[in-house]
């Protein structure tokens, strides 16, 4: 079957919950220097240091919901929201890209929100 190495979470290419997860939690860690370094004010090196250590532990907490698997995350969509607010008070910029796909998934996956053709009604 070809969707079987999606449905079973073996495809890391696959636009899964997890996998999206998993990108932004990447990116988080690839862009965290660009985060610390950005504003108007330059942060001092010791601020900056903790900054980035911030958005990495950010990171981690996202690849432990992603680690935790499709229903893991849909068990905790407000620990998701609150990494969110985290990552905006760090000063990250995470509304796009993967991070936008991983909204709009848990828009649809709340009970009552996903279409009746979705859902077989």
């Amino acid at each position: 079957m070809e969707l079987e190495p999606v449905v079973f979470g073996k495809d890391p290419e696959a636009p899964t919950l997890v996998n999206l997860l998993k990108t932004v939690a990447q990116h988080l860690r690839a862009d965290c220097l660009d985060h610390v370094a950005a504003g108007p004010r330059r942060l001092s090196t010791t601020a900056a240091e903790e900054r980035k250590n911030a958005i990495e532990e950010q990171a981690k907490a996202l690849d432990q919901l992603a680690h935790a698997g499709f229903h893991g995350i849909l068990c905790n969509p407000s620990k998701i929201e609150g990494i969110c607010l985290n990552l905006l008070a760090l000063g990250s910029d995470i509304s796009g890209g993967p991070a936008s796909n991983v909204a709009q998934a848990l828009v649809l996956l709340k009970p009552g929100s996903a279409p009746t053709e979705l859902v077989g009604t």
